[in-house]
């Protein structure tokens, strides 16, 4: 860090496979850090869920209009065979691949619409039609994820730790988002008005359905405005986001150390 920007801090969303990791630097120092269960590979499980009980659907309704008094078929166990959760997983992975931003303004983000198409291939015994052929669109994926995630804090009896007790819990990723960046700030004790730079990286940060919702997000929390200070940086490429990773990671180790048994602990810099 410069000494002109010495003073400066910035807050870092790393949107994962299983993790988004917000967390606020300063002086190449983690201030504070919130970690959420929601990335990348959400979408892909909901996906493949969502698949499966559309195939076993068709099924059922394939076996009901061939006559059939009775379907030994059970919603449960239909298509949970390793083979056919593998096939599930590919096309939903494929899927999700699909819902990428090219723009990184929050109305454009969130205004666009598409549909993707899926082909599991040899997933219905009819010999006349073994495939599913089936489409997701960005309304049907929004809606499994804002279900998944009224359902997950639904169940909890306590307030998770990153979200914020001042806070009603979230019903989409937007309002998850922006709990935990209030519950962050709160943490690091920083306005708004402190924070210089939001820097975006991790595997799932150009999702359609993240990154949207983290946009949404800085606006709720007066992060970014018309009139506001804090740019946003959201890398074009993998490779870019990987570089600022390194590199971040890199400044920041001599501050840090990492043990099998307590993880990675804050140097004590007073001994």
């Amino acid at each position: 860090t410069t000494s002109s920007s010495s003073s400066h801090t910035t807050m870092v969303v790393d949107i994962g496979g299983l993790v988004t990791q917000c967390s606020m630097v300063h002086r190449d120092i983690c201030v504070a850090s919130v970690a959420l269960p929601l990335g990348g590979e959400t979408l892909v499980e909901l996906v493949q869920e969502h698949t499966r009980l559309e195939a076993f659907g068709k099924e059922e309704s394939s076996s009901s209009s061939g006559g059939e008094t009775k379907n030994n078929n059970n919603k449960d166990t239909f298509l949970t065979d390793a083979r056919s959760l593998a096939a599930l997983q590919v096309q939903a992975r494929a899927a999700t691949l699909q819902f990428t931003s090219t723009t990184t303004t929050a109305s454009s983000v969130n205004q666009q619409q598409q549909v993707v198409p899926i082909h599991v291939p040899y997933v219905f015994s009819n010999p006349n039609n073994h495939h599913l052929d089936t489409t997701l669109s960005t309304s049907v994926l929004k809606s499994l994820l804002d279900e998944h995630i009224q359902q997950q804090h639904d169940d909890s009896d306590l307030l998770p730790p990153y979200l914020s007790p001042h806070l009603p819990p979230p019903t989409d990723v937007t309002t998850l988002l922006t709990s935990a960046l209030t519950q962050l700030m709160e943490q690091g004790q920083r306005l708004p008005t402190s924070i210089d730079h939001v820097l975006v990286v991790g595997a799932a940060s150009r999702s359609r359905f993240f990154l949207g919702s983290l946009l949404s997000s800085l606006e709720q929390v007066a992060l970014t405005t018309t009139t506001g200070t804090t740019t946003v940086v959201v890398p074009s490429s993998a490779s870019q986001a990987s570089e600022l990773t390194v590199l971040g990671a890199t400044t920041m180790l001599p501050n840090y150390e990492y043990t099998m048994d307590k993880g990675l602990q804050r140097r004590d810099v007073s001994s």
